[in-house]
């Protein structure tokens, strides 16, 4: 992680090469594209989650989703599960 002095320097030399109008304009443009950044990965992340949620198996008569992947029989109508995987 970079301290105080470090960064006073990196911001002096940014000043001296781009110049007082133009390093307020790359800071904004720096900000949007992380801003971006973020935006995409958050979005990633709730597709993969949501993808990852959905349960592999259903009761075949009432198509009740089974959180449990060991259940004997359907927690919604009580009737004895069959382990084909739904496709």
């Amino acid at each position: 992680m970079l301290e105080w002095p470090e960064v006073i320097v990196i911001g002096s030399v940014a000043l001296l090469i781009f110049g007082p109008k133009r390093l307020p304009e790359m800071a904004r443009s720096i900000g949007q594209g992380i801003k971006e950044f973020r935006k995409a990965t958050q979005e990633g992340m709730h597709t993969l989650t949501e993808s990852g949620s959905q349960p592999a198996l259903a009761c075949a008569s009432c198509n009740q989703p089974l959180k449990d992947e060991l259940a004997k029989f359907c927690p919604q109508c009580g009737k004895s599960v069959s382990r084909a995987v739904n496709g």
